[in-house]
């Protein structure tokens, strides 16, 4: 498990992973990559990064949450702490795009929950929901009040795929 959050760190590194969730930094973006539903340790994790990108002053935040199309929907306890978590950091975020991989039912399913969640939320950042890394990409990069941090369509695409190993990898190793 990684945990470790600097300035310095390099584009896209992780800065927490389990054997079901990454969260990597980009510029001014938060991307987390979950096989699970979001657990404790991915909250302070989470809440950390939050906090220590807030301390650089780099503006707004643009998070991207992915969802793997085969992760079970998260318990009412799990629902608590993403929104709670979401209220407390709410001022410090422009965009947050969620993307549910998969084409399937599950997935076609899922994506409409939280949408419709989304929109009951009525939070102070726009969001949307996606089925592709690609498509959540070019909404972040046409909707950004930010100078650009290097997030377009292709590096969140090839950052999203090293989570994946990223996770995988942990995962094999448990």
């Amino acid at each position: 498990m990684r945990t470790a959050f600097d300035a310095g760190d390099s584009f896209g590194k992780p800065v927490y992973s389990d054997e079901h969730h990454c969260i990597a930094v980009a510029g001014s973006c938060i991307v987390t990559y979950s096989t699970q539903p979001p657990n404790a340790r991915y909250f302070i994790a989470w809440n950390a990064t939050v906090a220590r990108l807030e301390e650089q002053q780099l503006g707004l935040l643009s998070v991207v949450t992915i969802i793997d199309s085969n992760a079970p929907i998260p318990d009412e306890a799990a629902r608590t702490l993403m929104r709670s978590t979401m209220n407390r950091y709410a001022h410090s975020v422009e965009r947050f795009a969620y993307v549910v991989e998969g084409r399937g039912f599950a997935a076609a399913a899922m994506r409409s929950a939280i949408s419709l969640v989304s929109l009951a939320a009525r939070t102070p950042y726009r969001q949307k929901v996606f089925a592709s890394v690609e498509e959540a990409g070019v909404w972040l990069s046409r909707t950004s009040s930010q100078p650009s941090d290097g997030m377009d369509a292709k590096a969140l695409s090839q950052l999203a795929h090293a989570m994946r190993d990223t996770v995988s990898g942990l995962a094999r190793a448990v």
